[in-house]
């Protein structure tokens, strides 16, 4: 049998145990947890990013040869995040190219500094305009659309459209003058798209 002092013992010892998972869950829901594409759902992932979830490990497959050699380098002297893996780095490039979120909210999002934030897309869009240039095929051809409402066009090879995204500000001033959009009142990453 049980004796009065091992009950004791055992009902102290879950007591202790109880209080342990209490602080860790108090600390779970006050500290933000940083978003992990495998913790999303297909749809939110293809909200988020404007590809599926299937299709965004495609592409982290692909690109995965190249990103050890080459987003890691850090260009411009840039220290490497290590804080991220690739697939939340990935996540947070095209969060920033099809949602336009901040970077604030991105840093916010993925526990780290808006610095962090800026430098990862600083290094992101270069390595990924390099590597996916090759899917980009132009028509051969000089004859347009056939098709309204672009019928009218006949010699139209693509419809080219362009869109500004803030930045960070750059602490070089020559940067800065180059990066300051006008339009926006704020330094922006300007992208030129071309739908053909």
């Amino acid at each position: 049998g049980l004796n009065a002092e091992s009950v004791t013992t055992k009902l102290n010892l879950l007591q202790k145990e109880l209080e342990s998972f209490t602080a860790e869950i108090k600390m779970l829901r006050t500290t933000p947890q940083r978003w992990v594409v495998s913790l999303l759902s297909d749809a939110q992932v293809a909200m988020y990013t404007g590809i599926s979830k299937m299709l965004f490990d495609s592409l982290l497959d692909w690109l995965s040869p190249a990103l050890g050699k080459q987003v890691h380098d850090s260009p411009r002297g840039c220290s490497p995040n290590v804080s991220l893996s690739n697939s939340q780095k990935l996540l947070l490039l095209l969060m920033c190219l099809r949602q336009n979120v901040s970077q604030e909210d991105l840093a916010f999002r993925f526990v780290v500094d808006q610095s962090t934030v800026s430098r990862i897309l600083n290094q992101w869009v270069p390595f990924m305009a390099y590597h996916m240039s090759s899917l980009i095929k132009w028509p051969q051809t000089a004859i347009g659309p056939t098709d309204p409402p672009y019928d009218h066009l006949p010699n139209t090879v693509a419809i080219i459209d362009g869109t500004e995204i803030f930045r960070e500000k750059p602490s070089v001033l020559s940067t800065q003058k180059s990066t300051y959009s006008e339009y926006k009142s704020h330094t922006t990453i300007k992208y030129l798209v071309s739908c053909n």
